[in-house]
């Protein structure tokens, strides 16, 4: 017996390929930390370049369960390390 999910916007992306890219860019610094521990929001910002879309992204990031934040500080999500370390 097979159970089908409901189906959520979150399932698929409403991000736009540029988007996308910017979500990448936000995680693979967050995931560039061999301990892969808290980092300044305020570095990712000075990295990327651009405020708006790095918050905008870290947001996404976090919504789908990526990264975690708190205050000025953020980090990759325990699902993010493991499949960073699978090396898909």
């Amino acid at each position: 017996m097979s159970t089908r999910l409901a189906y959520s916007p979150r399932m698929g992306s409403s991000a736009s390929p540029g988007e996308d890219g910017l979500e990448r860019a936000v995680l693979s610094l967050l995931l560039a930390d061999d301990d892969a521990g808290w980092q300044s929001i305020e570095e990712l910002v000075r990295e990327i370049g651009d405020r708006t879309a790095t918050l905008r992204a870290l947001d996404r990031l976090r919504a789908i369960g990526l990264a975690e934040s708190d205050r000025d500080l953020a980090r990759p999500s325990a699902a993010a390390r493991r499949f960073d370390e699978l090396g898909i």
